[in-house]
């Protein structure tokens, strides 16, 4: 048998990552058919914003953090971006097949049907703790929004901050109402 030994064979991530950005186009047009219509226009657009951001910012399989006295070494998700890219450009190719335009040329009506399409077929009855473990983008997105300190915000009708700290001086004051309940 012949051995073959590989050498510097180290992935490149920086490579590795250019291919991977979430769809300029789909991504945004799935926020605005997803997200709460009552978090507005500017809000939906800063709240995908951020989920984009986020995901590329994301490093797939990485030590987490592990708890005191715990010998046990865990590892994040592998990358789900790929996935996801590919989950859109079915969302892009079904409203070209259905209704001969672009995903984000429909009516959000039209484009929660075809996310309503693409759902039927996952499985689950909540959205996941952690947006990586979701099993399509939309689902993830949504998730991702969920989890935000805005979304308490909008939840509890306050300023409450999840997540953001606050002085000492402040710990014992009634959080603040909620500045416009997040439409712009």
């Amino acid at each position: 048998m012949a051995a073959t030994a590989v050498v510097g064979c180290a992935p490149d991530l920086g490579t590795a990552r250019a291919g991977r950005a979430l769809d300029d186009t789909v991504l945004p047009a799935l926020g605005d058919a997803i997200l709460p219509d009552s978090l507005g226009a500017t809000t939906r657009a800063r709240s995908t914003a951020a989920f984009r951001e986020w995901i590329d910012a994301y490093t797939p399989v990485s030590e987490e953090m592990h708890g005191y006295g715990s010998a046990e070494i865990t590892y994040t998700p592998p990358d789900p971006a790929p996935g996801w890219n590919a989950q859109l450009a079915a969302l892009e190719l079904l409203a070209q097949k259905k209704h001969g335009a672009g995903f984000a040329t429909l009516t959000v009506t039209q484009r929660r049907a075809l996310v309503q399409t693409a759902l039927a077929r996952v499985r689950g009855d909540r959205l996941p703790a952690n947006p990586l473990t979701s099993p399509h983008v939309a689902v993830a997105l949504l998730a991702h929004w969920a989890s935000s300190s805005a979304a308490s915000d909008l939840a509890w009708g306050a300023s409450i901050g999840r997540g953001n700290c606050r002085t000492l001086a402040e710990s014992p004051r009634k959080p603040l109402p909620a500045a416009g309940g997040g439409k712009s």
